[in-house]
């Protein structure tokens, strides 16, 4: 078996409290207040013939739950990127 070089580990970067991106900073908000919305647009399209059909309820979230999550996605891709650039630099 080969024997692993300790001074070649690279330690994980695990500071969440940084975030060196403004773009996934907005990408992250733009998500969640979509996912938020949508829910209230479900909701009022679920109710519109004041009678709460929930298959018009789950048609209208399930869509703006994935792309919401979508976008929160990428916000986090390019967060990572920025922190891997970052590191890169220095």
């Amino acid at each position: 078996m080969e024997e692993r070089n300790e001074e070649a580990t690279v330690e994980p970067y695990w500071d969440t409290n940084s975030n060196p991106s403004n773009v996934s900073k907005i990408l992250y908000w733009v998500g969640g207040l979509e996912i938020i919305l949508g829910f209230f647009v479900a909701l009022y399209m679920a109710n519109e013939s004041y009678n709460t059909e929930w298959t018009i309820f789950l048609i209208w979230l399930l869509p703006t739950m994935v792309s919401g999550l979508l976008i929160m996605g990428f916000a986090e891709v390019i967060k990572l990127l920025a922190i891997i650039k970052d590191k890169m630099d220095s």
